[in-house]
């Protein structure tokens, strides 16, 4: 039985193929791995599967991933997960507007799973 509990990581993205990469990716890494198409589908996920971290897509069906953080952060039980965001907004304003609403970490796509890793042991304050 391990000793540790494995971190658990909500990837919220409606792209199939990057969920099922991400998926591939986070599982080799040691994660448990929630996987999420909308923004509707969030906040029962992280209320029920208490996700050590939540990537986010920005853009995607019902509520965006601005929004979502937003509420994520200023909800009392959910306020310290870390959020990263993960977009194709690459540009200074939509950066800032990831910052404005708490998030943690902003990351774009095309992803670079390298730099991604580099965040979430940041965040997470382990070593992949």
């Amino acid at each position: 039985m391990p000793i540790f509990k494995k971190k658990r990581v909500l990837f919220v993205d409606d792209n199939e193929n990057l969920r099922k990469t991400a998926a591939a990716i986070l599982k080799h890494w040691g994660f448990d791995v929630i996987l999420k198409k909308s923004g509707n589908e969030v906040l029962d996920a992280v209320r029920e599967k208490n996700p050590d971290l939540v990537i986010l897509d920005v853009k995607m069906p019902g509520l965006n991933g601005f929004e979502l953080c937003d509420i994520l952060k200023k909800n009392s039980s959910t306020n310290k997960v870390p959020v990263i965001l993960l977009t194709g907004y690459s540009k200074m304003g939509n950066v800032d507007e990831g910052f404005r609403c708490g998030a943690d970490e902003y990351v774009t796509k095309p992803v670079s799973w390298d730099r991604l890793k580099k965040k979430v042991e940041g965040l997470l304050k382990i070593k992949i």
